[in-house]
Protein backbone atom coordinates (compact mmCIF):
# COMPACT_ATOMS: atom_id res chain seq x y z
CA UNK A 1 0.00 0.00 0.00
CA UNK A 2 1.08 3.39 -1.30
CA UNK A 3 1.24 6.50 1.60
CA UNK A 4 1.45 9.92 0.63
CA UNK A 5 3.94 11.79 1.59
CA UNK A 6 3.84 15.61 0.22
CA UNK A 7 0.98 17.94 -0.42
CA UNK A 8 1.52 20.54 -2.99
CA UNK A 9 1.26 23.64 -1.19
CA UNK A 10 0.33 25.12 -4.65
CA UNK A 11 -3.65 23.83 -4.56
CA UNK A 12 -5.84 25.69 -7.56
CA UNK A 13 -7.86 28.12 -6.07
CA UNK A 14 -10.91 27.38 -7.88
CA UNK A 15 -12.53 26.40 -11.49
CA UNK A 16 -14.62 28.67 -13.59
CA UNK A 17 -18.39 27.67 -12.68
CA UNK A 18 -17.73 26.69 -9.06
CA UNK A 19 -19.69 28.07 -6.02
CA UNK A 20 -17.62 30.46 -4.31
CA UNK A 21 -19.33 29.80 -0.80
CA UNK A 22 -22.27 29.26 1.01
CA UNK A 23 -24.08 32.59 1.76
CA UNK A 24 -27.83 32.88 0.59
CA UNK A 25 -27.64 32.26 -3.40
CA UNK A 26 -30.66 31.44 -5.72
CA UNK A 27 -30.08 28.94 -8.29
CA UNK A 28 -32.61 28.45 -11.31
CA UNK A 29 -32.64 25.46 -14.05
CA UNK A 30 -32.70 26.32 -17.79
CA UNK A 31 -32.43 24.07 -20.94
CA UNK A 32 -29.41 24.53 -22.84
CA UNK A 33 -30.61 25.78 -26.23
CA UNK A 34 -27.31 25.02 -28.34
CA UNK A 35 -24.30 22.75 -28.20
CA UNK A 36 -21.36 23.05 -25.74
CA UNK A 37 -21.84 25.93 -23.28
CA UNK A 38 -19.56 25.83 -20.73
CA UNK A 39 -19.43 26.15 -16.99
CA UNK A 40 -18.65 29.30 -15.13
CA UNK A 41 -19.97 31.40 -18.49
CA UNK A 42 -22.94 34.32 -19.22
CA UNK A 43 -25.86 33.14 -20.03
CA UNK A 44 -28.84 34.96 -21.29
CA UNK A 45 -32.61 33.89 -22.11
CA UNK A 46 -33.92 32.61 -24.97
CA UNK A 47 -37.82 31.72 -23.65
CA UNK A 48 -39.28 31.18 -20.59
CA UNK A 49 -37.68 27.52 -20.01
CA UNK A 50 -34.54 27.78 -22.22
CA UNK A 51 -30.61 29.73 -22.03
CA UNK A 52 -27.85 29.93 -23.96
CA UNK A 53 -24.55 32.40 -24.41
CA UNK A 54 -25.37 35.48 -25.68
CA UNK A 55 -24.89 36.31 -28.69
CA UNK A 56 -26.36 39.97 -29.71
CA UNK A 57 -26.98 42.91 -27.30
CA UNK A 58 -29.56 43.72 -25.29
CA UNK A 59 -30.44 40.28 -24.48
CA UNK A 60 -31.73 39.43 -20.50
CA UNK A 61 -28.66 38.12 -18.56
CA UNK A 62 -30.07 35.16 -16.46
CA UNK A 63 -26.88 34.31 -14.51
CA UNK A 64 -23.87 32.60 -14.68
CA UNK A 65 -23.91 28.79 -15.36
CA UNK A 66 -22.63 25.95 -12.64
CA UNK A 67 -20.24 23.22 -12.99
CA UNK A 68 -20.84 19.98 -13.08
CA UNK A 69 -18.33 18.40 -10.65
CA UNK A 70 -19.39 15.06 -11.17
CA UNK A 71 -17.64 15.71 -14.73
CA UNK A 72 -14.09 16.55 -13.76
CA UNK A 73 -13.03 13.35 -14.46
CA UNK A 74 -13.54 13.46 -18.37
CA UNK A 75 -11.17 13.46 -21.12
CA UNK A 76 -10.07 17.26 -21.59
CA UNK A 77 -11.52 18.88 -25.19
CA UNK A 78 -14.32 16.10 -24.72
CA UNK A 79 -17.67 17.47 -24.20
CA UNK A 80 -18.73 15.66 -21.23
CA UNK A 81 -16.99 19.16 -19.59
CA UNK A 82 -20.00 21.07 -21.33
CA UNK A 83 -23.41 21.78 -21.68
CA UNK A 84 -24.70 19.71 -24.35
CA UNK A 85 -28.02 21.13 -26.20
CA UNK A 86 -31.15 20.20 -24.43
CA UNK A 87 -29.27 19.56 -21.33
CA UNK A 88 -30.74 20.88 -17.88
CA UNK A 89 -27.90 24.03 -16.67
CA UNK A 90 -27.25 24.75 -13.35
CA UNK A 91 -27.26 28.40 -13.15
CA UNK A 92 -26.59 31.08 -10.55
CA UNK A 93 -29.01 34.23 -10.52
CA UNK A 94 -27.68 35.77 -7.15
CA UNK A 95 -24.88 34.58 -5.02
CA UNK A 96 -20.99 34.24 -5.61
CA UNK A 97 -19.62 32.46 -8.22
CA UNK A 98 -15.81 31.56 -9.17
CA UNK A 99 -15.28 32.81 -13.22
CA UNK A 100 -12.12 33.39 -15.32
CA UNK A 101 -11.07 36.65 -16.31
CA UNK A 102 -9.87 36.43 -19.49
CA UNK A 103 -7.52 39.40 -20.42
CA UNK A 104 -8.47 41.52 -17.15
CA UNK A 105 -7.25 42.03 -13.96
CA UNK A 106 -10.24 42.80 -11.36
CA UNK A 107 -11.08 44.48 -8.20
CA UNK A 108 -14.20 44.36 -5.52
CA UNK A 109 -16.60 46.55 -6.61
CA UNK A 110 -15.94 46.80 -10.08
CA UNK A 111 -18.80 46.45 -12.74
CA UNK A 112 -19.42 43.05 -14.62
CA UNK A 113 -19.77 42.78 -18.30
CA UNK A 114 -20.73 39.70 -20.31
CA UNK A 115 -19.46 39.55 -24.15
CA UNK A 116 -22.24 38.60 -26.94
CA UNK A 117 -19.82 38.85 -29.71
CA UNK A 118 -16.34 37.72 -30.26
CA UNK A 119 -13.48 40.42 -29.24
CA UNK A 120 -9.58 39.73 -29.56
CA UNK A 121 -9.33 37.57 -26.75
CA UNK A 122 -12.62 37.16 -25.97
CA UNK A 123 -15.51 35.11 -26.45
CA UNK A 124 -19.20 35.27 -26.16
CA UNK A 125 -20.21 34.58 -22.16
CA UNK A 126 -16.75 35.61 -21.02
CA UNK A 127 -16.56 38.36 -18.40
CA UNK A 128 -14.71 41.90 -18.17
CA UNK A 129 -14.62 44.53 -15.82
CA UNK A 130 -14.79 46.83 -18.40
CA UNK A 131 -17.38 48.02 -21.34
CA UNK A 132 -16.26 47.09 -24.71
CA UNK A 133 -19.08 48.86 -27.00
CA UNK A 134 -20.35 46.76 -29.47
CA UNK A 135 -19.52 43.83 -27.93
CA UNK A 136 -20.23 43.47 -24.58
CA UNK A 137 -23.17 44.71 -22.04
CA UNK A 138 -23.35 45.21 -18.41
CA UNK A 139 -24.44 42.40 -16.17
CA UNK A 140 -27.04 44.75 -13.99
CA UNK A 141 -26.56 44.37 -10.03
CA UNK A 142 -23.60 42.36 -10.93
CA UNK A 143 -19.76 43.63 -9.42
CA UNK A 144 -16.37 41.73 -8.89
CA UNK A 145 -15.73 40.25 -5.42
CA UNK A 146 -11.89 39.64 -5.38
CA UNK A 147 -9.16 41.04 -6.99
CA UNK A 148 -7.71 38.58 -9.38
CA UNK A 149 -5.03 39.39 -12.33
CA UNK A 150 -5.85 38.80 -15.99
CA UNK A 151 -6.29 34.89 -16.55
CA UNK A 152 -6.65 33.95 -13.34
CA UNK A 153 -9.91 32.90 -11.36
CA UNK A 154 -12.07 35.29 -9.43
CA UNK A 155 -15.38 35.29 -8.09
CA UNK A 156 -18.36 37.64 -9.60
CA UNK A 157 -21.75 38.51 -6.87
CA UNK A 158 -24.91 38.34 -8.42
CA UNK A 159 -27.49 40.18 -7.64
CA UNK A 160 -29.94 40.15 -10.11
Amino acid sequence: MTVQTSVDLRYRQALPGVLADISPMEKASFKADFSNIGFGVAVVRVDDNSARVPSVTGQEFLGITIRVLDRENSAVGSNLSLYRQHEIMGVVRRGRIFVKTPLVAVAPGQPVYFYHTANVGFLPGDFSNVADPGFSDLAANCTWDQTAAAGEISIIRLNT
